[in-house]
């Protein structure tokens, strides 16, 4: 895809990646989304410690072309099987900037963690879009070292822990349609499309990859999908969650990982948004030789878990 040197005014349809949109931000402290119903008490100000997160500044993205890429900075994966998925609680981390205080007896508590970090992770996908687009020519892409830093807060690995095992099902279809759209934009922006590194590009090397292009209807959806979400949340009655080794818990990993291996798998960079609940059907298939039987299908591909106390659950899907 062509597109027209960067400039300072909000990009058109057809510029590179999304582009932040300055309107009712109160700058880098500002409260982000006046579009979300819901509304947040804040709990206080405290930092997270995530691996590879650093400070995310609070933007507004224009809902009209944003791409991000559904992979962290590592290759996608070309295997015949998926790596890991897991949904262990993250450990004794410090509560993230941007928090709130769910209704008690709501499922909106059980979903504290998800809804902050996924808030943070938009703000930094709507930041590290709009400095590639004001960074890079018509011919050229740069990814400077914050913006590096900014797609690697945003890893699907730092926010699928947050997703607890248990929802009801419309509950996860909502959450998991809002973790998909953050994978889609991630996979058009990092992941692969990150795999160079800090520097600048010929833009050839990008237009090759197919990156910069799918993650667009995700950007656009975005604020209304969280917005239904942490609706539903508060009006949902608060669900019993089951222990991290259990059925259950695997169900939600085969999922989360389904949706990677569809944004990230292949050499992908994004470009899908799954509105349903993939179905998951539990029934043992033989392996191959000396390999240990699929315990059942996903969307009608074959997929096995194991479950490390540690580690939590390492999903393998027969996938590409």
């Amino acid at each position: 895809m062509e597109v027209a040197p960067m400039t300072e005014t909000p990009p058109d349809e057809g510029q590179l990646v999304e582009q932040a949109d300055a309107r009712e931000s109160n700058g880098a402290g500002g409260r982000p989304r006046s579009v979300r119903t819901w509304q947040f008490i804040v709990a206080g100000v405290v930092v997270v410690a995530l691996a590879t997160a650093i400070g995310v500044v609070v933007g507004r993205r224009s809902a009209t072309n944003e791409q991000v890429s559904t992979e962290s900075t590592e290759a996608a994966t070309t295997s015949t099987e998926a790596t890991t998925a897991s949904t262990t609680s993250p450990g004794a981390t410090a509560a993230p900037q941007t928090g709130y205080t769910a209704p008690i007896q709501m499922a909106a508590r059980d979903l504290d963690g998800f809804l902050t970090h996924a808030t943070m992770a938009d703000q930094a996908l709507t930041e590290a879009a709009s400095r590639i687009n004001a960074s890079s020519t018509a011919t050229e892409i740069t990814y400077d070292q914050r913006t590096i830093d900014l797609l690697g807060s945003a890893a699907p690995s730092n926010l699928a822990p947050w997703l607890p095992p248990g929802m009801p099902d419309p509950l996860q279809r909502q959450a998991l349609l809002v973790y998909s759209d953050l994978v889609s934009r991630w996979g058009a922006m990092g992941g692969l499309c990150a795999g160079q590194g800090v520097g600048t590009f010929p833009r050839t090397v990008f237009d090759d990859l197919g990156c910069f292009v799918l993650g667009a209807p995700a950007a656009a959806r975005f604020d209304g999908d969280f917005a239904a979400l942490g609706q539903l949340a508060e009006t949902t009655p608060k669900f019993t969650i089951p222990s991290q080794d259990s059925q259950a818990a695997e169900e939600l990993a085969v999922r989360i990982k389904d949706i990677d291996l569809r944004n990230l798998g292949c050499a992908g960079t994004g470009g899908t948004v799954v509105t349903d609940l993939i179905p998951v059907v539990w029934q043992e298939i033989p392996g191959y030789e000396d390999e240990p039987p699929w315990q059942g299908t996903v969307d009608g591909i074959p997929f096995r878990g194991t479950y490390d106390p540690a580690r939590g659950w390492t999903i393998f899907i027969k996938a590409c």
